[in-house]
Parts: C-alpha cells; structure tokens; sequence
C-alpha cells in the first residue's frame, strides 16, 4: 500500500521540488521509503512520485518509480493474484528480479496492453508512462477501493491518491464546487466524480485515463461496470448449489488477502461480514489469527461484546478498544487533515480510533465492507420499496405544501416534524423505487438544502441507474449502493482511516468475482422473508451457532446524539456560529432552525454535524 502523485506540465515551471512536496504529502500511506522520477524537455516536464508502505518483498527491490523498457509505473495497492500472473509471463520468456507485485504489473502491460487489467484480481491505482506511446495512463481498480484524483486545466496535468497533495501546488486554485457543496448536505459526502473542487475530480472506478502527450487529449475509458452483470439473465441454479459455490468463492477471495510478508489482522465487529471472513480464514490458518473490535460504553451502539464472544468461538486472538467522548474529542482535530474534503459520516471517529489501535500489532487489516451491499443487508431497502408506493396518493403532496414544517417543530415536540414532512414530500413525488430509496437517505431534502445555500444549487439525484428485466427492483437498490454509497463513503472512509495510521486495508468482499457471481443470483437467495443475506447467513450458520449471530444490526456507529448534546456541545455550537458569521454560501436564519431542531426539539443530529464537519474542513483548507 502507498501513495502516488506527479504530473505533466506543458507550461515548464514545476519542479523536482514541487514533485518532492505533493509526494512527501502523502508520506503517512507510505513511511517506509520514497521515490521520485523527473524530467524535462522542450515540450513538457514529467514527475512521477511514490510513497511505499512496505507489505510484499521488503527489500529494496519493490522501490518505485519502477522502469522497464520505456515505462515508468507509481503504483498504490495490491495484485493479489501476482504469483499465478507471474508464471504466465515466465512463460511469455519474461525475468524477474523480486518478488513483488509491482514487477508483475509492469511487465503484464508491456506484454498485454491495458488489457491486462483483466487479469488483476486486487485493489490498485497507478499511473504508467508510456513512452513508446507518449502517454500516460491512470487506472483505478474495479470498485474503487483505492483513490485516484486528477486536475486538467489544458496546460496542466497533476494526480494524486489524496486531494491535499494537489492543493500543495501554487498554481491550484480553491475555487469551491458549489454544486458538490448541495451533494455534500444531501448525502454526507461528495459521490463521483466530484470533488468540492472545481478544479479536481475523483477518477470513476473500474475506469482509466489515456492521457496523450502530443494532442493533449484526455480521455477517461470504463473497463469494468457493476451494470454489466445486473444485466445479465440470472442464474438458472438451486439454492445449495448456488451456496457451495459462493462458498468457494468466498475462500478463494479471502485467502488471497492474507498475501503478505508483514503481519496481518481482521476488524471483527460481531456481524454476519466480519464473522464470515474471520470464521473462514482461522479455519485454513495454522495459528491464531489477529482480531480486533471498538466499543462503546453506550450499550445501544456496543458490539465489543459480542465481537470477543465471537472471537472466543472463532479461536481468533481478540484484541479490544473502547473508545470514550474524550477519545471522540482528540480525533475530531484530526478529521480536516484525514479527509480532504467534507465527508460527513461520523463513523470515521471509530474507524481511525480502530486503525490506530489495530497498528500497534499489524501492518495490514482485513475489514468486511460490501456484504450490505451484495447482500442486501440495509433495512432501507424494505423501508424505501414501502414509501415508493406513496406515489398513488401523490394528490397529498399539494394539501402537505401548504403546511410550514418549521412551525410545527414548537408544537410537536421530539417527533423531527419537519425533517419528516420534506422527506414524505419528496417520497410522494418520487419516481420510481429507485428514487424513493435515494430520498430516504438524504439528510437535508431537496426544499432544505434550497433554503439553507445562498445560491442556486444542483438538487437532482445522481443516482438514478435503472435496469431491465430484473426479477426483483431491489436489485437496482443493490446496485445503487454498490456503485455510490460504498465507493464514496464507505471505501473513502476505510482508506483515509487506515492510511492515516500507515495501516493497509483490505476488503475482502470486493473481489470483482464475487460481485459477477452474486448479481446474478435470484434476489430471494440474497433476500427472503424478511431474512436479510439469507445465503450469506446459511454459510455462516455451518460454523457459528446462530445464538451468538441472531440480534438487530447495529452497524458500525457512535452515540452520535448523545455525545452532540455534552460533551461536544460547545465545541459544536461555537462552530456553527463561526459558519453562520463568517461564510456566504449560508443562510444563517435557516441554519439556526437546525441547531433548534435537534437541541430544541430532538431533530436528526446529522444534520447539524454535517454543518460543523464543513465548517470545520473549511477553516483547515480554505480560510
């Protein structure tokens, strides 16, 4: 794991020394050493920089820029599957000189071409140096478990994995992107390819740039899209056959990420995604493996208990942290220099808590994100399909507008009126399941974030992907949350947390395999009854009694609410002020009705720490 940046200027006026700022930047995804490639011309000046977290080969062999035969790769993540790849090109007459990944890569796309993509089976984004060609690739993996970002002016190419390694530059300019400022407040974070930037976008996942340093033509490609497989006719298959054969799948995806020469561990929360993946790796293991959990003394966001009895049946080594307001308090500070840009979901706090702590023992950490997604485990999904059918009475929507929610707060105290009264408006004017599920989600709705933006903003949803044919629409939630919510929240929360720690993250769920086989599977073998992952439960339940399983999901979630109204209060409050004072895209007026709806009247608490997470980005990075 490690951290690239460089770019390609057609003006000449960076630097070696500004390639030495934008890498050293990102020196926290890669402390162990660091690279640099520069060089200049008439017609352009070239800079290549990397960062390396030492996790395969730990000799010097893996050291980048890495060069062959007029190509030039930085590379950040994993090939799992490097050493059957390998093979290949030995066959192919090609030698080697390490034992890591980053030769397999280079050499695999001198051979194949950017086909050889579809070979990789791991988490990657590197750039490539074509110089036969004279151009520069940049490529991101399948789901986007790792960041890519990149900022084009027509005179000026820069990339980075992490936005502030960007805005080092002099020449960048901080010009908000107000339209990702409405996506932030709806949504909790900024989906792509936005960024809060004008001036920078995230690169899609499963896609590439080509970028020509002749024409200065760039031009993004998809090689690999989720839809694909939704697409396709769902597998004729009973039930058991369908569940050995994920089975399989499963442990071929999961032993490919213990692949490593430094030592690794499991966040093990107590749920049916990280039971699975701790359960099936300890079984081919041959000594206990690392397991690790945060708790809470609030009992009703606590899983360390059931995590460690668990972890007692696994016969994993359980390590466990509880984390305190306090705790909460120190890595607040920290969240502006963690994430680039606003990012609103609060479990970021025990995200970085649990890294840091999992650091101390393991240099790599395996987490079960994507099971929700694949398996359709969000009660959400049940919720959003109930509210869609609210577009046959979509006459109340009228009647409904006549009504100023803000007024009813006062008489309706604890009840959130208001916030509930734009999501029924919005949800009897949805247009499809799909729609409805978006608007569910939302923290502020589209009437709020009009009210509380002092400019015209884009409130659309982005996330309309409809699909044909399928058995169920739920598949179409699925898919939504595959492609949105867990790239740009989920993914962006677990890199940024683990790689402010130098700890890798691997998902193992994420193997673009699984997503091929599980899509086509009949939604009620994801989904029955009532039963949320039915196949993945049946798996499980062969070496887990249900008894330790068997409880409402809780997620992976903080006292949000509690800790806004003590500990944080203050701090909270003051914040906010400063925002309302001293920044022009709000309207003040609107804001103090948010922080009256939750201290006064018991509203949603995110939405008042969304605005104090902006505010708090804003006075690291923009004022």
């Amino acid at each position: 794991m490690c951290g690239i940046a460089g770019f390609v200027d057609f003006n000449g006026k960076l630097s070696r020394s500004n390639l030495e700022i934008i890498t050293d930047c990102l020196d926290h995804r890669g402390p162990d050493n660091s690279g640099l490639y520069y060089k200049s011309n008439n017609c352009n000046v070239l800079g290549l920089g990397h960062r390396r977290l030492s996790i395969l080969d730990l000799t010097n062999n893996g050291h980048q820029p890495y060069e062959y035969d007029g190509l030039i790769l930085v590379y950040n993540g994993e090939i799992y599957n490097y050493i059957e790849i390998r093979t290949q090109l030995k066959e192919a007459g090609y030698q080697f000189v390490s034992d890591t990944d980053t030769e397999v890569i280079i050499k695999a796309y001198h051979l194949w071409g950017i086909s050889c993509l579809d070979k990789f089976i791991g988490m990657f984004a590197f750039a490539i140096m074509d110089n036969p060609k004279n151009k520069l690739l940049l490529i991101r993996d399948r789901c986007g478990v790792k960041p890519l970002y990149y900022s084009w002016n027509k005179k000026r190419l820069v990339f980075s994995s992490e936005i502030k390694s960007i805005t080092k530059l002099n020449c960048f300019s901080k010009k908000l992107d107000k339209n990702s400022v409405s996506l932030y407040f709806q949504y909790g974070y900024i989906p792509a390819p936005f960024t809060i930037y004008n001036e920078v976008k995230k690169l899609n996942s499963g896609s590439y740039i080509e970028f020509n340093l002749d024409t200065k033509e760039l031009v993004e490609n998809r090689y690999w899209s989720a839809e694909k497989y939704y697409k396709y006719d769902k597998l004729q298959i009973t039930f058991e056959e369908a569940k050995n054969e994920l089975e399989t799948l499963l442990r071929s995806s999961f032993k490919y990420r213990k692949v490593s020469d430094v030592p690794i561990g499991i966040f093990l929360s107590g749920g049916f995604d990280s039971t699975c993946v701790a359960t099936l790796l300890q079984q081919e293991s041959n000594s206990k493996l690392q397991t690790f959990t945060i708790g809470f003394k609030d009992k009703n966001h606590d899983e360390a208990l059931f995590a460690k009895e668990l972890a007692r049946h696994i016969g994993t080594e359980h390590n466990e942290l509880y984390c305190t307001e306090n705790d909460a308090l120190d890595i607040i500070a920290d969240l502006p220099s963690i994430f680039d840009e606003p990012f609103g979901d609060a479990s970021a706090i025990p995200t970085v808590l649990l890294s840091r702590f999992a650091r101390k023992k393991v240099k790599v950490a395996l987490s079960a994100d994507g099971g929700d997604e694949l398996f359709g485990g969000y009660e959400t999904f049940n919720n959003a399909s109930e509210f869609s059918r609210l577009k046959k009475i979509k006459f109340l929507s009228n009647i409904i507008k006549m009504v100023c929610p803000m007024k009813l707060e006062k008489y309706c105290c604890g009840y959130n009126v208001s916030g509930k009264i734009y999501k029924l408006l919005e949800l009897l004017n949805s247009r499809s399941q799909l729609d409805a599920f978006n608007t569910y989600n939302k923290y502020f709705y589209q009437t709020e974030v009009r009210k509380l933006l002092n400019y015209e903003n884009n409130t659309y949803n982005i996330f309309d992907t409809p699909l044909s044919g399928q058995d169920n629409p739920k598949q179409e939630l699925l898919l939504n949350c595959y492609n949105n919510y867990l790239c740009d929240d989920i993914l962006v929360k677990v890199d940024r947390s683990t790689m402010s720690a130098s700890l890798e993250g691997r998902e193992p769920f994420l193997d673009h395999r699984i997503l091929e086989y599980v899509s086509r599977l009949p939604y009620n073998y994801k989904y029955k009854d009532g039963i949320s992952k039915h196949i993945l439960r049946e798996i499980v339940y062969k070496y887990v009694p249900k008894e330790l399983l068997e409880r409402k999901k809780q997620g992976f979630s903080i006292p949000l609410s509690k800790w806004l109204r003590n500990d944080l209060k203050y701090e909270v409050l003051s914040t906010v002020k400063r925002l309302k004072i001293n920044n022009e895209l709000f309207n003040s007026n609107y804001i103090d009705n948010v922080i009256n709806s939750f201290y006064k009247y018991n509203g949603n608490p995110y939405r008042i720490w969304l605005l104090f997470v902006f505010q708090l980005w804003y006075e690291k990075w923009i004022e």
